[in-house]
């Protein structure tokens, strides 16, 4: 299976180098979401922001994975954690010029793979599934988080200093917001409303 990607300029990345500062410095957060719909397979998309909010780079699978009967039966139970996670997540990320600082992912099944992605990575918990094997779940500023346990106080860090910096939970996972409506446009408008 492979995952065919896209990227949508967005200008920012531009502005970034020309200025006096080099732009590996600026602290990039990225934003990963992975979802599956029964019409569509599965999807994905990588939005890289500055600490500002503005976008530099927006990563997206060109096409739904579909895997096959075959795929179902030979990769069993392990076949969404491997589409969603090494195929499209690990296609995203290596597609990225912007490395972020730290990556926000939509569940605990993302959180697990961190050492797959080589990238601090948190997601906000969703307190009615259980924490996957490897990772905790943690407290930054009154919300709950899922960390995986190899990386837990330099992502806890992270997150803490982003809290701050924007200003609370709501400010730093509203691009999660952007990634879903961006995908749910190139899906089309008929497919779309199964992605919400």
């Amino acid at each position: 299976m492979r995952v065919p990607l896209r990227t949508v300029a967005t200008g920012t990345a531009a502005s970034a180098t020309q200025q006096s500062h080099r732009p590996e410095q600026e602290a990039w957060l990225g934003y990963l979401l992975t979802d599956e719909t029964p019409a569509t397979g599965y999807f994905g998309g990588l939005l890289i922001i500055t600490s500002a909010g503005r976008p530099v780079a927006f990563h997206y699978t060109q096409q739904p994975v579909k895997p096959t009967e075959m795929h179902r039966i030979l990769y069993g139970a392990s076949l969404e954690s491997f589409v969603r996670g090494h195929l499209i997540a690990c296609s995203l990320l290596r597609a990225c010029r912007h490395r972020p600082k730290l990556l926000l992912v939509s569940d605990g099944l993302l959180v697990s793979l961190q050492p797959t992605f080589g990238v601090p990575t948190a997601a906000p918990f969703d307190e009615s599934l259980p924490a996957p094997p490897d990772c905790a779940v943690v407290t930054v500023a009154g919300t709950k988080w899922l960390i995986h346990g190899r990386e837990g106080e330099h992502v806890r860090r992270l997150l803490a200093d982003q809290l701050e910096a924007v200003g609370g939970v709501e400010v730093l996972i509203e691009p999660f917001g952007r990634v879903r409506a961006a995908l749910e446009r190139l899906i089309g408008s008929e497919r779309g409303a199964e992605v919400a």
